[in-house]
């Protein structure tokens, strides 16, 4: 009996299978969390192209200044990542101060709720009562209209 203790001390097989089940969670975990980071920030890219995108066009058709509804569907044809229903859309008409007297800017605003799926939010589950935190995206721009 002794003797297949003092073996099995100095017998190393199987270390590297023991290592690679230590560093395996760890790897998933990192690589999980990367595209889980790389899929917001491509939302958040898509949310402000299509605003700069809606923007753009209220530029060219400015004359008369169009609804939010036409607005929001040039915004939603140009919306790739998400639904539109997941998006809030707003416009509003401002004055320009310190400019030419009436002239006026149409601020177009999308916010979007991004929720993390991946590992960070099952490993939040494991630790902790509160789920993370939505992430609040905005895409904004300030078109001058007149």
């Amino acid at each position: 009996m002794t003797e297949f203790f003092s073996r099995s001390r100095l017998d190393d097989r199987g270390g590297a299978s023991a290592e690679f089940a230590v560093v395996l969670p760890l790897l998933l975990l990192l690589v999980l969390s990367i595209f889980e980071f790389g899929r917001a920030y491509w939302i958040r890219n898509n949310l402000q192209f299509a605003v700069e995108e809606a923007g753009r066009w209220v530029m060219v058709n400015s004359s008369p200044i169009p609804s939010t509804a036409t607005v929001q569907t040039q915004f939603n044809s140009r919306l790739t990542a998400l639904a539109p229903g997941d998006v809030v859309f707003a416009t509003a008409l401002t004055p320009i101060t310190g400019s030419v007297a009436g002239t006026q800017a149409l601020q177009i605003t999308a916010t979007y709720g991004f929720t993390f799926i991946g590992p960070l939010s099952a490993l939040t589950a494991i630790f902790s009562p509160t789920p993370l935190p939505a992430i609040s995206f905005v895409g904004q721009v300030s078109i001058p209209v007149n």
